[in-house]
């Protein structure tokens, strides 16, 4: 991965591996991206997602993914 984290959620659609949110060594991650892994390397996609440590992420059944849970650095979380 392009950033070291933990409590991180990792979700595979089509073949691609999303690294999502966590912790690095100095707290939340603050970078509005989600890191993905294809054909080789990892890159990093720009989202609106609220950073969040402590969550899950899945595929839905339309190839999506879906974010929920976790803790944000407000402690709070009123979306998906």
């Amino acid at each position: 991965m392009l950033s070291e984290r933990t409590l991180f959620s990792a979700t595979v659609i089509n073949e691609v591996i999303y690294a999502v949110g966590g912790y690095s060594g100095q707290g939340m991650l603050a970078s509005p991206f989600i890191e993905f892994f294809k054909e080789g390397s990892w890159q990093e996609l720009k989202t609106t997602f609220v950073q969040r440590a402590g969550h899950q992420s899945i595929k839905s059944e339309y190839n999506k993914l879906v974010i929920f849970g976790g803790q944000t650095k407000d402690d709070q979380i009123d979306q998906v």
